[in-house]
């Protein structure tokens, strides 16, 4: 479950390719509980410890969620591609809170709101639980067929003094 999650990080700057549906959603449940691990220390801390250690755990809160959202975009980019969509689609993503900020300017929102944001977040989920493409698609090879060719192909010995 971890593997997921430390590859997730590693790959930060690969933007391109393909990634499955197993490795994103791993990925997000371990970013999600280490989000809510540091949230929870820095609540707790907040009642029941005092002002420096309170600050301090806050400080990682938030340094933790800045440092996890470069990884976080580039693997929902990647999954997005598996899907066969582009970096457009993320956009749905955050339409709601676009939405919001135009409403409340005319003073609209409320349950229209409440609509929009229910109605993408509900697409975005359909969206990366959809299986990914079969086979090579404008953004790259499948990453199932990746991972069943390196298995059934058994590559040759080479001993470290044929170099």
């Amino acid at each position: 479950m971890i593997k997921p999650y430390i590859n997730g990080l590693k790959m930060w700057k690969h933007w391109d390719g393909r990634t499955r549906r197993r490795d994103y959603w791993l990925y997000s449940l371990c970013d999600m509980i280490v989000q809510f691990g540091t949230l929870g220390i820095a609540l707790l801390c907040s009642y029941f410890a005092s002002t420096t250690i309170t600050v301090f755990a806050w400080i990682i809160c938030v340094f933790y969620t800045f440092l996890s959202l470069v990884p976080t975009l580039a693997i929902t980019i990647r999954r997005l591609h598996d899907t066969g969509r582009g970096i457009f689609h993320l956009f749905i993503k955050y339409l709601p809170y676009a939405v919001s900020g135009i409403l409340a300017a005319f003073g609209l929102g409320g349950i229209l709101n409440t609509i929009v944001s229910a109605a993408c977040s509900i697409i975005f989920i359909i969206w990366m639980a959809e299986k990914g493409n079969v086979g090579k698609n404008k953004f790259g090879r499948d990453p199932k067929q990746e991972i069943d060719e390196d298995a059934e192909e058994e590559k040759p010995y080479v001993s470290r003094f044929d170099v």
